[in-house]
């Protein structure tokens, strides 16, 4: 989109594989499942992080405080997974090719 290469993971509950792993190799930005139960947990989804090494990080697919089920785990298992990152924790993300560098690195989208 626009010059960006973006991974959404839908509901992925496994680690990607090799071919997999080839085939996103380091996308601009990536969008991670991390509740567990109907998805990856915080740790596959650290892990899957880890193997893609994408720019910007968005977690998803997780209880908040506005809602979620039960099953499925908040936000903060994967954020202590990714230690020492520090998330940006913000309503709203706008990204373009030019302004990558200047991106946090990992971003908790806020519902509202």
């Amino acid at each position: 989109a626009d010059g960006l290469v973006i991974a959404h993971l839908g509901d992925l509950g496994e680690i990607p594989g090799s071919a997999l792993q080839a085939a996103l190799d380091r996308p601009d930005v990536l969008l991670v499942p991390v509740g567990g139960f109907y998805t990856m947990d915080a740790a596959q989804a650290a892990r899957t992080v880890e193997l893609l090494r994408p720019r910007v990080v968005i977690p998803m697919h997780y209880r908040t405080d506005k809602g979620g089920y039960a099953q499925i785990s908040t936000v903060e298992p994967f954020l202590a997974a990714l230690q020492p990152l520090v998330p940006s924790r913000q309503p709203l993300l706008r990204l373009t090719r030019e302004d990558m560098s200047e991106q946090p690195r990992l971003v908790v989208l806020e519902p509202s």
